[in-house]
């Protein structure tokens, strides 16, 4: 701003007052990369899609992996299974699907079988996976799993309760920690064969997402958890009798 010499006192008292102020830029956030994922390659990133019930644009990861489950597992994300039974899984039963049977452990009961899991992402992640399921008996489930010690879980998914306030087939999101539940189960009442199933990170909190549309996400719950977690995975359990099972069309790993 110029300041006019010419002007009268007080204007010229107003101006050198008004000359004087500081600016009000905003401060800069600082912006500091994430680590690369150990042992997990970098593939494209995948495109935008619409993100909770509205019209912004996902985020676009860095860090993208997706195992589709093309009648192999891909040796180089590390794939495990705990309590592995070679029987109650398939990658050839419906090509392009991992089909899992339901253990009838979980892990407030005892600790289930045939738990896919890898190496948990070192921080923020966005890991999604899309599954046909039709839960129909207390407690089944099948989704995604957060493991932080043996006891110690999140786990969102499709599954089925009518206990309580449980509105039967439906998604829920629930917190186990040694052995005992924490928190709320979130559940959503819905019945769709084919879900898509996102759980993302953000520091110790966790928020879970179903889709049935192919376009919005919605919550179904956030969980804080101060661990980090050790491994991450697939999970399809909590069945009161042997045969049902679930089958999973893909899982992705994202990191910002």
């Amino acid at each position: 701003m110029k300041c006019k010499t010419l002007f009268p006192l007080w204007i010229m008292l107003l101006a050198t007052f008004a000359c004087s102020i500081p600016g009000t830029t905003p401060t800069q956030p600082t912006v500091i990369a994430l680590p690369p994922t150990p042992n997990l390659p970098v593939f494209a990133s995948p495109v935008p899609q619409n993100s909770t019930g509205g019209n912004d644009a996902e985020p676009i990861f860095s860090n993208s992996v997706r195992e589709e489950f093309d009648g192999k597992l891909s040796p180089g994300l590390g794939w495990t299974w705990l309590r592995q039974d070679d029987s109650a899984w398939s990658l050839t039963t419906t090509p392009g699907w991992l089909r899992i049977n339901l253990s009838t452990e979980g892990y407030l009961s005892g600790l289930p079988g045939n738990v896919l899991t890898t190496s948990a992402p070192q921080g923020d992640f966005d890991i999604r996976t899309s599954v046909n399921f039709s839960p129909s008996q207390n407690f089944e489930f099948a989704g995604l799993v957060i493991l932080f010690d043996e006891k110690s879980v999140l786990q969102a998914g499709h599954a089925y309760c009518d206990l309580g306030n449980c509105p039967g087939s439906g998604f829920y999101f629930d917190n186990l920690q040694n052995g005992s539940t924490v928190g709320d189960n979130f559940g959503i009442a819905g019945s769709s064969d084919i879900s898509q199933i996102r759980i993302v990170r953000q520091g110790n909190n966790y928020t879970a997402y179903y889709q049935t549309d192919g376009v919005n996400w919605v919550v179904i719950g956030s969980h804080t958890v101060d661990q980090q977690p050790v491994s991450i995975g697939l999970l399809a359990a909590q069945t009161p009798s042997v045969g049902a099972f679930a089958e999973f069309d893909y899982i992705e790993i994202n990191q910002p």
